[in-house]
């Protein structure tokens, strides 16, 4: 597998005030927030989108969907969303469709992959095989260590991928501090880190749809926690640490979403009127569900019916053995080492957060003198060390993704400010943390408790 590419200018030959011809291999809605978030920035940037092609089997309803949510809400960019859409055409997604699609738009300024992650290698090939040599993939990349292996040569195509937090200025601030205070804080020594995601979230997003699938998404950790590695890396990074090997074990289980936990979960649902609300917002937010809410013909939504359905596929002794469902807890461990021979310590604990109505995704950095606690979640991070003490605000201000939305948004249009960070296909951090989270599913999946080792060998990661 070859990684280099060269890093050229993300907007090479895309001139200020030029429209963008771009094709969409997937549109959800994921994919539709952020051509949204490029209309915001359309005025500042003095650049703009025009979605000339879409392959998605359900891209009409998909688009339809995310115009009706528009004019709910009242949305002033509603018209100038639809004028985006204005010149595309369809294609369906398999292979007479895509290269139909390729055939009829030979000149693309750019391609996004926001497919479902099983159609993400599919897309890649295809694209790379056409000449398109400026790319967006959401992430994960691919969904299992055998695609891992069967990933194509990327010389010469500029490749982003969707790891939206490093984007942020959260990221960003949080990188500049801990360079800023290396010194002082020491080596670093273990880091900690735990996402616990709310109810409603796991229960919908994660678990509605194909996400819940192992074979379609990967698995939480590819799908979810890829987000929590990759910050993790790239602060690391910061704190002056470059993993040259780590050693991985992983254990994973279903502790609740199983079917003795049935009941339990109705009754929740029934008895709290709080959870059922954050948990039926969701219901308006996601398109194409394997499992869909049920609703009452007065609009309302039948909560005993729609967790009957849920549950339809689940194991009744709860052994899941031989189940295509994800774990819904996930414990990774690390043992880190440095060319330099330094060893770091590192522990993630993902895992769906029983009934609570808010997620919890924080970090604490152990140093040989001093430590750093940072909540994710709600944008604060807290510096110890001999003689300093720092509290800071990390602007997360209620905002999709950190505000790391917005910079992805600059990343598709090629006007990225200055300084921020971006993540690049042939960046080391974000094939580690790729790498890390298809082992961790694939030793979750044997069920194996001993450790892998992964290694770099000149600019590539390897498994031994």
């Amino acid at each position: 597998m070859k990684w280099f590419v060269a890093v050229v200018l993300f907007v090479a030959g895309v001139a200020s005030g030029d429209v963008l011809d771009v094709a969409v291999l997937g549109l959800g809605g994921r994919v539709q927030l952020l051509l949204a978030e490029c209309l915001k920035l359309k005025e500042a940037t003095q650049r703009e989108i025009r979605v000339v092609a879409v392959c998605d089997d359900f891209g009409q309803k998909c688009l339809n969907d995310f115009i009706a949510r528009l004019e709910r809400e009242g949305s002033p960019w509603l018209a100038d969303y639809q004028q985006m859409f204005q010149s595309a055409r369809f294609y369906a997604d398999d292979e007479e469709g895509l290269q139909k699609l390729f055939q009829e738009h030979p000149k693309l300024d750019e391609v996004l992959i926001t497919s479902a992650n099983r159609r993400h290698l599919t897309h890649l090939n295809v694209a790379l095989a056409n000449g398109c040599s400026n790319i967006f993939i959401e992430k994960p990349v691919v969904k299992s260590m055998e695609e891992w292996r069967a990933l194509p040569d990327t010389k010469g195509a500029t490749i982003h991928v969707g790891l939206v937090l490093r984007y942020s200025t959260l990221a960003k601030l949080v990188d500049g501090a801990l360079r800023e205070h290396r010194e002082a804080l020491g080596k670093l020594k273990k880091v900690t880190w735990w996402e616990h995601v709310k109810f409603g979230q796991t229960f919908t997003i994660m678990m509605m749809n194909w996400r819940r699938y192992r074979s379609l998404s990967g698995g939480f950790l590819v799908e979810k926690a890829i987000h929590d590695l990759d910050l993790a890396l790239f602060f690391m990074e910061a704190a002056g640490v470059k993993p040259h090997s780590l050693s991985l074990t992983t254990n994973a289980s279903h502790d609740l979403f199983k079917k003795s936990r049935q009941s339990e979960i109705l009754a929740r649902l029934l008895e709290d009127k709080a959870l059922r609300e954050k948990t039926e917002l969701w219901d308006r937010l996601s398109w194409q569900r394997t499992i869909d809410f049920v609703h009452l013909a007065s609009g309302e939504i039948d909560w005993p019916s729609t967790v009957e359905t849920f549950f339809k596929d689940f194991p009744g002794d709860d052994d899941f053995s031989h189940s295509d469902l994800v774990p819904d807890h996930h414990c990774v461990k690390a043992e880190i080492a440095t060319a330099e021979g330094a060893q770091i310590a590192f522990e993630l604990e993902v895992k769906a957060n029983e009934f609570a109505l808010a997620s919890e995704r924080e970090a604490h950095f152990v140093f040989e003198h001093g430590r750093v606690d940072l909540d994710i979640q709600y944008g604060k991070m807290v510096i110890d060390a001999p003689n300093i003490h720092v509290e800071k605000d990390l602007e997360v201000n209620n905002q999709r993704h950190a505000g790391g939305d917005t910079y992805v948004a600059h990343t598709i249009l090629g006007t990225l400010p200055e300084g921020q960070h971006a993540a690049l296909f042939s960046d080391p951090e974000v094939q580690l943390s790729t790498l890390m989270a298809l082992v961790s599913e694939e030793q979750a999946e044997k069920g194996d408790e001993g450790s892998v080792r992964l290694r770099q060998v000149g600019n590539e990661w390897m498994v031994e």
